[in-house]
């Protein structure tokens, strides 16, 4: 479906299938991404009904900070060549890998987008030898 961008021999590049039959190619985002990073933001955080007036009177809270791009903190799902459906952003500190953003665009939720990140998260976390965080500098236990 992707022709060269297949290429799972890359590190910083992997696909999963997950659901539907959608194929989602995951790399590191660059400064290029960073427009459709924030659209992502924007509309992902205004799709929750109950989260959108106080985000419309706070509009700088809409607004994605590209530094999450720094040392390759942020992964973004792909499909049609290099549409970015959806993104995850982490953090390590101190040994441990912290999941800290997940957004997905909303015409693509419920599709396994968020699905495809997080499992490549937990990759990452293998890659660098930390343990995964589940929020809040809780570790995930074993």
């Amino acid at each position: 479906m992707f022709g060269a961008l297949t290429d799972l021999a890359t590190t910083d590049r992997r696909r999963y299938r997950i659901l539907r039959g959608v194929d989602f190619l995951l790399r590191d985002a660059t400064s290029d991404d960073v427009p459709r990073l924030q659209e992502i933001f924007r509309r992902s955080s205004l799709s929750n009904e109950g989260d959108r007036p106080a985000l419309l009177d706070h509009p700088e809270a809409l607004v994605y900070p590209a530094t999450s791009l720094s040392a390759g903190r942020a992964r973004v799902a792909t499909v049609m060549p290099d549409l970015i459906a959806g993104f995850a952003t982490t953090v390590t500190e101190f040994g441990f890998l912290e999941l800290v953003d997940l957004f997905t665009d909303p015409d693509w939720m419920r599709r396994g987008v968020a699905t495809a990140l997080i499992k490549d998260v937990g990759r990452v976390c293998g890659d660098r030898r930390c343990r995964p965080c589940l929020g809040h500098g809780e570790p995930a236990r074993p």
